[in-house]
């Protein structure tokens, strides 16, 4: 997780649930974390020389405390967006939309097309050709209308975004879907 959270998060509704799911799996570790620093705590005290596990579990804890912390902090700052298919956003990228672009490498010419979905925070997954709105090349294309073009800096290096189109849905597309609504 990034240590600097946005002040504005945007999720789906798979996105909400799935740190929703997070921070409970997260609060069910920490309280067996703090549960076996106390038994470790009563069977030798809390010196780190003479109980090191004791002194892990302490580290564990406040570890475990922060990822909460954090999950709760983006949660708090969420914002649903909704996502219906046949319906997605066409007139600009945004949360939810199917784009296809082509990407040119300035230094070498290699283009690349891309069919993505740009998604909600940290909800990027490769395997489905989904792009979260805050990795490089989804913010690349946020806010651009069909046929717009763009420089810009990716990972990789400068290059020029082409060929935009978007689609009402992931069939229309060709993406095949594997997705629960």
């Amino acid at each position: 997780m990034n240590n600097k959270i946005p002040k504005e998060i945007f999720l789906s509704a798979q996105g909400l649930k799935m740190f929703q799911d997070r921070l409970e799996k997260q609060r069910e570790a920490h309280a067996k974390i703090c549960h076996e620093r106390e038994v470790a705590h009563e069977l030798s005290g809390d010196g780190w020389h003479d109980n090191p596990h004791f002194n892990y579990l302490q580290q564990m804890e406040s570890n475990s405390s922060w990822k909460i912390f954090e999950t709760q902090e983006i949660l708090n700052h969420a914002k649903k967006y909704d996502v219906i298919e046949g319906q997605r956003p066409t007139k600009r990228v945004t949360y939810g939309s199917v784009v296809k672009c082509v990407v040119i490498d300035l230094k070498t010419d290699e283009e690349r097309e891309h069919v993505i979905e740009i998604v909600g925070y940290e909800e990027g997954n490769p395997n489905q050709h989904q792009v979260s709105y805050v990795a490089p090349l989804g913010k690349a294309l946020m806010g651009l209308a069909e046929g717009d073009d763009r420089e810009t800096r990716l990972p990789q290096g400068e290059v020029y975004i082409d060929s935009i189109k978007l689609f009402k849905s992931r069939e229309d597309a060709g993406l095949v879907s594997t997705l629960s609504s």
